[in-house]
């Protein structure tokens, strides 16, 4: 009985002896390809991997492309945008006015729901109580 006693007794102070790991830092050294995968798995997760690699070959394409076409395909698109500067105005204007017509609209249909909901709760705990309680509006 002895032995079984000295062998708990020396195991317990084993176990108390070892050092604490409790101020260990795990650190993660980030990189190019850590941080291309995060953006990846973020465009899969959102639904943007199709833009990602519409964006991705287009990008291609303009490497592959040599120097003067480049610089030619840039003055192209420079070009368009000052021919297109007023068709720009009128869609940002149309999207900022679709915008607040969609916040507004979103912004009611929250608060019908907030309310519905509300008045679901007390009639359920009106039910559970067996008495009428007082409004809180």
């Amino acid at each position: 009985m002895l032995f079984e006693e000295n062998f708990i007794v020396s195991f317990a102070t084993m176990a108390n002896n070892r050092p604490k790991q409790q101020n260990r830092k795990i650190v993660h050294e980030s990189n190019f390809w850590g941080m291309v995968e995060n953006v990846l798995i973020q465009s899969i997760n959102k639904g943007q991997l199709p833009l990602a690699g519409l964006i991705l070959i287009i990008m291609f394409i303009i490497l592959r492309l040599p120097e003067e076409k480049v610089y030619d395909l840039v003055k192209q698109l420079f070009n368009l945008a000052t021919v297109y500067k007023v068709g720009g105005w009128i869609f940002f204007g149309i999207s900022i006015f679709g915008w607040i017509f969609s916040a507004k609209s979103m912004r009611r249909r929250h608060t019908l729901e907030i309310r519905r909901l509300s008045n679901e709760r007390t009639k359920l705990q009106e039910k559970l109580l067996n008495k009428n309680l007082p409004s809180s509006n």
